[in-house]
């Protein structure tokens, strides 16, 4: 064989060996994906509907509590937002009856975690339930009137209730 021939062979030889087939040439190799789960508490409340004021019976509505925790056990508590005077009282916010505005209901706003057993709101926390991981809770508030409270159509009320969790 001529020298150059033999070149011509021994480049062939190599072409020949890159275009094996390709699981010939492959290699594997893995890769663990890992995660851990971050800490997490946040709370969503549904804003309860407008109560309609009665002498006749007392009005209700209910709010629903949503907890997101990782912790194993959470406490929920509620509390008046306003812990100073009149805490746990409907505030006039709007109306043209003779009470002026900041002139509070006579009676405490009641609220219940069963919509059964109710007390009366304050500006100290109370225990509406406990909860593992993600769970909800239903609060039930209801607000009565004296027979001799002077109201009048159209007056607004309200109170901010404070949820928290730990």
């Amino acid at each position: 064989m001529s020298p150059r021939n033999a070149g011509r062979a021994a480049l062939l030889t190599a072409v020949a060996a890159l275009a094996l087939p390709a699981g010939a040439q492959a290699a594997d190799s893995t890769s663990t994906v890992t995660g851990t789960v971050a800490t997490e508490l946040s709370l969503s409340v549904a804003a309860p509907a407008a109560m309609a004021f009665s002498h006749a019976a007392p009005a209700t509505t209910s709010s629903l509590v949503t907890v997101t925790s990782t912790q194993t056990l959470w406490t929920l508590s509620i509390s008046d937002n306003n812990t100073v005077t009149n805490a746990g009282k409907m505030l006039k916010t709007a109306g043209t009856g003779a009470a002026a505005v900041g002139t509070p209901l006579a009676n405490a706003l009641q609220w219940a975690p069963d919509a059964t057993t109710f007390a009366a709101l304050s500006g100290t926390p109370a225990t509406v339930g406990t909860g593992t991981l993600v769970g909800e809770k239903t609060v039930t508030f209801k607000q009565a009137l004296n027979a001799t409270e002077n109201v009048t159509a159209g007056d607004a009320y309200a109170l901010t209730a404070k949820y928290t969790v730990n």
